[in-house]
């Protein structure tokens, strides 16, 4: 018997499927202007949230998806290093953005949208997974974290 031993492998099997669709979790400014030219203010704002986009989740601009069982699941690739997710919401406000989880499960499905708010990220942080119920729709993202501080991978069910 050897005394050296292969890691256990804790990858979810869903990795080995073909991915069947598309996530993000982008951060937005709050409400659009479809003027045709836009404020200045509007330009500062579009600039903070791709600053707080590559700061917090630079990762997730679009992740495959993959199903498994009754859902979906996204694996995102871990960035090197990323901010804390409970500074957030402080640096949302400031500039009125928001949060926006999207998916389009599949060709099957249609795109569904929900967003992160401060009280979901404060229950990711306590226990380690939250639950964003999709508006109009009966869809649910579960959300994990297994490194402090991190989202590590997202559940789609519906």
């Amino acid at each position: 018997m050897s005394l050296l031993r292969k890691p256990k492998n804790e990858t979810c099997a869903c990795r080995a499927a073909p991915s069947t669709g598309t996530f993000s979790l982008r951060v937005e400014p709050r409400t659009v202007d479809v003027r045709e030219t836009a404020a200045p203010d509007e330009v500062s704002q579009l600039q903070k949230s791709e600053h707080l986009q590559q700061l917090f989740f630079p990762n997730f601009s679009t992740v495959d998806v993959q199903q498994h069982g009754d859902g979906f699941h996204v694996h995102p690739k871990h960035a090197e290093s990323v901010a804390h997710i409970g500074q957030l919401h402080e640096l949302l406000d400031e500039s009125d953005l928001v949060a926006r989880v999207q998916i389009t499960p599949s060709h099957e499905h249609a795109a569904v949208a929900a967003s992160l708010t401060s009280e979901h990220v404060q229950a990711l942080l306590d226990n380690g997974t939250v639950d964003l119920n999709v508006p109009l729709d009966h869809g649910v993202f579960r959300m994990h974290s297994t490194k402090e501080g991190r989202i590590t991978a997202v559940e789609y069910t519906h």
